[in-house]
């Protein structure tokens, strides 16, 4: 059974998806944040109206996959969270902040399978009623429905279409003459051998992203590599282009490694 968190009655929360919806509009109204934020708030949910330690979701949201990060980082996570409820229609914070100890979630928190909160829609078709004599008879009619296409085939095809755009991207701005990167790359520092780019303006968290990334992938730093991080904002995947020198140089040998969501993987 898939769990979501009911949080003041207001907004649901999908550790899975890590989304902040509306109960009275869902699934309209959805908010995505980044994954550390959302494992931090899934911990706070677990321990409602108690302090959890900046020493617990250091270990547990970031330590665990071996990337260490500052109390920056950690602060941004919290930043994210109350910003995502707070689009999701929570207007009181219920994250306080615990000075120099950590974190506590005051809110109401109710948990289960996400039918228990959210109502069945029931649509009805109401129409004037036809007078009997206008009413001919017709010639009967074959029915044809097109199914619903799968979401997994939506994701699908914006992976395909974004990897397509990372990919003319990188071509098109490999024939121009400037050494700078990529508009919109930013260095992200050093990992072993591999000299991180990353979409993400933040270098902690797009470090961490490149060494969760390199736990599902063959990424050997042992050698010398530039690597380009595309952190997907819609959270479909996130695209990492390799090269043994700069992109822009006529001989670079690179290779594209498109990863979807661990959610998407077996899909």
């Amino acid at each position: 059974m898939k769990t979501v968190y009911l949080i003041n009655e207001i907004v649901l929360f999908d550790p899975e998806e890590c989304s902040l919806t509306p109960r009275k509009s869902w699934p309209l109204g959805r908010t995505t944040i980044h994954a550390p934020a959302a494992e931090c708030l899934h911990l706070l949910l677990a321990h409602p109206w108690q302090p959890v330690t900046q020493k617990v979701l250091f270990a547990q949201v970031w330590e665990k996959k071996g990337v260490v990060v500052s109390t920056n980082t950690l602060y941004q996570s919290i930043a994210s969270i109350r910003k995502g409820l707070k689009t999701a229609g929570l207007e009181e914070d219920i994250i306080r902040t615990l000075p120099k100890q950590g974190f506590q979630c005051n809110a109401t928190i109710q948990f289960g399978a996400r039918e228990e909160f959210i109502p069945p829609v029931v649509t009805t078709n109401m129409r004037e009623p036809v007078p009997l004599s206008t009413v001919m008879p017709a010639e009967p009619s074959a029915v044809i429905t097109t199914p619903a296409a799968p979401e997994k085939n939506y994701r699908l095809v914006l992976s395909c279409l974004l990897t397509l755009a990372i990919i003319t991207g990188f071509l098109l701005w490999n024939n121009q003459a400037d050494d700078a990167l990529p508009i919109p790359y930013y260095p992200a520092g050093n990992i072993e051998n591999c000299t991180l780019n990353s979409s993400w303006s933040g270098a902690e968290y797009s470090q961490s992203v490149f060494n969760e990334l390199r736990q599902r992938a063959p990424i050997d730093c042992s050698k010398k590599h530039i690597a380009y991080l595309t952190i997907n904002r819609l959270q479909i995947g996130s695209t990492l282009v390799l090269c043994d020198v700069p992109i822009n140089h006529d001989n670079a040998q690179c290779r594209i490694i498109m990863f979807r969501d661990k959610e998407n993987e077996n899909k």
